[in-house]
């Protein structure tokens, strides 16, 4: 009986990329990696269902990092007009 082979994500991604280049058939490349068939089909349909995922969280995070950006800009103006009120007027002696 054979232990069951834990893959890393990048170790199925290149399998998945192999497979979809087809630079090596299916056998040669299942036979390359000892991987069964049914496992490379798994990946590889994954791949290209939720290959787009993958851009669609840069898209996400630019949004996210310039709402924090303006978000920061309110808080210094906030800061910087307390630090102004806390301060005074200047003293001219």
């Amino acid at each position: 009986m054979s232990k069951k082979k834990k893959w890393s994500s990048e170790a199925k991604f290149k399998i998945a990329l192999e497979a979809i280049k087809s630079e090596i058939t299916l056998n040669e490349l299942c036979k390359k990696y000892e991987v069964a068939p049914s496992q490379v089909h798994a990946w590889k349909r994954q791949l290209l269902e939720q290959g787009s995922e993958l851009f669609k969280k840069s898209e996400k995070a630019s949004k996210i990092k310039a709402s924090q950006e303006a978000e920061q800009k309110v808080l210094y103006e906030k800061i910087g007009v307390s630090f102004i009120t806390l301060k005074g007027p200047p003293i001219i002696t």
